[in-house]
């Protein structure tokens, strides 16, 4: 697979983050992506187009977690997706055990000097970055 055809969902609440996300993906070429910034408009985006990689906020509206209901609805739909789940309380890892991929801290996966995408890119798609 090339970069080009790979196919994102990001799943993010807040403005900054969404920007540094987009940001990261552009860097590394990804442009085919689409961005929801709340349950219902990742579900609505799910429904309608089968993605390969699923980043998301591990966010919480109204107490309620809104990215792992997204990943298991995908899961429903028979997609076969990558899931990385970001979070600046890693104590939130427990709401992903068994539908994430990847959990990394939020701050260090907008680090530039982390580069923690590559590597997932080139393990989970075979995608060799320039």
């Amino acid at each position: 697979m090339e970069v080009e055809e790979l196919s994102v969902l990001l799943i993010e609440d807040n403005d900054d983050d969404l920007l540094l996300c987009e940001l990261e993906l552009k860097k590394l070429g990804i442009t085919n992506y689409d961005a929801a910034r709340n349950e219902q408009e990742a579900m609505g985006f799910i429904e309608q187009r089968a993605y390969d990689l699923v980043i998301s906020d591990t966010m919480y509206e109204k107490d309620i977690l809104m990215g792992p209901p997204v990943v298991r609805k995908a899961r429903e739909l028979g997609r076969d997706l990558v899931v990385i789940a970001l979070s600046s309380h890693p104590e939130n890892e427990k709401y992903w055990c068994g539908l994430s991929d990847y959990f990394f801290d939020k701050n260090k996966f907008y680090k530039p000097e982390n580069d923690l995408l590559s590597p997932v890119l080139q393990e989970k798609f075979q995608i060799q970055l320039k």
